[in-house]
């Protein structure tokens, strides 16, 4: 079992991520659009990043179970990163571009599954479904706060 205050830092640290992982997407998006990106750019600009989520998710999945937790979610972090740096200095109309875009969904993938293993660590799913339950709802809730609070502030910037 972790401690209270690791636990809350670790929701914490998933709503900061939710935030600003998706201004990058929202950053993007309309970076592409209003530099006149062609339709099937956009299109796949956006198919690419949710099939890579779905590949780092995977691996997400999996890797924690040969190496430790918090190696595989430090590494998707530092992906993420990588990409923010190479949406923000890159040009759309370079391939590269699209790479480091997608970047994002391999590190967000990498970041997700293991912080609710995470948050779970020490917890019988059988005996203790509340405790689990609970967690995994405070999860919930800390990614999609994160997501109204971007809602709120892209409302409030028009």
């Amino acid at each position: 079992m972790i401690g209270s205050q690791l636990k809350l830092n670790l929701y914490l640290m998933c709503g900061l991520t939710d935030f600003a992982t998706f201004v990058v997407v929202f950053a993007v998006s309309r970076g592409l659009a209003e530099g006149q990106a062609a339709p099937w750019y956009l299109g796949l600009a956006g198919a690419g990043l949710s099939f890579s989520a779905a590949v780092g998710s995977l691996l997400g999945g999996w890797l924690p179970n040969r190496f430790d937790v918090r190696v595989v979610f430090v590494s998707g972090a530092s992906i993420v990163v990588m990409s923010i740096a190479a949406c923000w200095l890159g040009d759309f109309r370079n391939a590269w571009f699209l790479l480091g875009y997608w970047l994002l969904g391999i590190g967000l993938g990498l970041i997700y599954p293991p912080l609710i293993g995470w948050l779970n660590q020490g917890e019988n799913p059988h005996a203790n479904r509340r405790v689990v339950s609970r967690t995994l709802i405070l999860f919930c809730v800390a990614w999609n706060l994160a997501r109204l609070s971007q809602l709120v502030g892209f409302v409030n910037a028009k």
